[in-house]
C-alpha cells in the first residue's frame, strides 16, 4: 500500500505541474484540493486482497488448571507460589479479586496467617507479602525437605511401601535442585541413610545387586531415576503383582 500511494501521489504531481501554467489561479486551487482529498482517502481506506488474507484459527481449549490450596507446607509452597503468580497475581484484575483468590486458596497455617486482613484493595498487597516472607525462606524449605527424608517410615516388601520411599526420595531431590542446591555429591549420605529403612529382604536384594560391592554404589542403584528398572546395576523395582524383585543386574558369586 505504500509503494502504490507513493506512486500515484508521484504521478498526480506530475499532472499537477504540467497543467499548472494552463490554469488560472482559482481552478488550480480546485484541483489541488481534489487531489489532496482524493490522496487524503486513498492512504486512510483499506484495501483487501484475498490472495494474501490468512485465516486464523480459533485457538484449541486449554484443560482448567486449578490451584492446590495451600496450607502451610514449605515443601508445596514454591508450586503454590508460582501458579498463584501468573494465573492471578499478575492478571488484569482488582486487588479485590485477587485477595478473594488468594483467600479461598489458603487453608491451615496459611491461613490463618493472613485472617485478621479483609478483603480490600490495599490489604491485598499486605497479605501476599506475609505469604512470601514467611513461606519464601531457602533454609527452612531445605531443612523441611531434608526432614522429610529423613523421617520417612521404614519400608516393606509391598509395592506401595517402596514406590512411596521411591517418589518422597526423588520429589525432594528434585525440589532441592531447584531451589539451588546440589545434591550430586549426596549419594554416600542418602544411601546410608535409606537402607537403613529397608527391610531385611529388600537389604538383601539390595547388596545382592550390587555389582562392585567393595566402590561406593550410587543413589541411582537404589532408587531407579525415571521409573527405570531395565538399566544394570539398578537394585529393586516392583512389579504389578505387588511384590519386590531384584533388577536385570545379576546377584554377585
Amino acid at each position: 500500500m505504500g509503494s502504490s500511494g507513493g506512486l500515484i501521489r508521484s504521478n498526480l504531481g506530475t499532472g499537477l505541474r504540467s497543467i499548472n501554467n494552463g490554469l488560472d489561479q482559482d481552478n488550480h486551487d480546485q484541483l489541488q484540493s481534489m487531489v489532496v482529498e482524493a490522496l487524503t482517502k486513498l492512504q486512510t481506506t483499506p484495501i483487501e486482497d484475498t490472495k494474501y488474507r490468512t485465516s486464523i484459527p480459533n485457538s484449541l481449549p486449554l484443560p482448567k488448571i486449578t490451584i492446590p490450596k495451600f496450607d502451610g507446607d514449605y515443601s508445596k509452597w514454591r508450586q503454590f507460589y508460582d501458579l498463584f503468580l501468573h494465573m492471578i497475581h499478575l492478571q488484569p484484575i482488582s486487588n479485590v479479586q485477587k485477595m478473594s483468590y488468594l483467600k479461598v486458596n489458603l487453608t491451615g497455617e496459611a491461613e490463618r496467617l493472613i485472617s485478621y486482613l479483609t478483603t480490600t484493595e490495599e490489604n491485598y498487597v499486605s497479605a501476599w507479602t506475609t505469604l512470601q516472607e514467611r513461606y519464601n525462606n531457602k533454609r527452612i524449605l531445605a531443612s523441611t525437605l531434608v526432614e522429610k527424608i529423613i523421617s520417612h517410615p521404614a519400608t516393606t516388601s509391598s509395592a506401595t511401601s517402596i514406590k512411596t520411599l521411591h517418589d518422597t526420595t526423588r520429589e525432594c531431590l528434585l525440589a532441592l535442585n531447584n531451589i539451588g542446591i546440589k545434591t550430586d555429591e549426596w549419594d554416600s549420605i542418602l544411601l546410608h541413610i535409606l537402607i537403613k529403612k529397608l527391610d531385611r529382604n529388600l537389604h538383601i536384594r539390595f547388596e545382592q545387586s550390587l555389582r562392585q560391592p567393595k566402590e561406593l554404589p550410587s543413589i541411582n542403584d537404589l532408587i531407579p531415576n525415571n521409573g527405570d528398572n531395565k538399566s544394570e546395576g539398578k537394585a529393586i523395582t516392583v512389579t504389578s503383582q505387588d511384590s519386590l524383585v531384584s533388577c536385570a543386574s545379576k546377584p554377585r558369586r
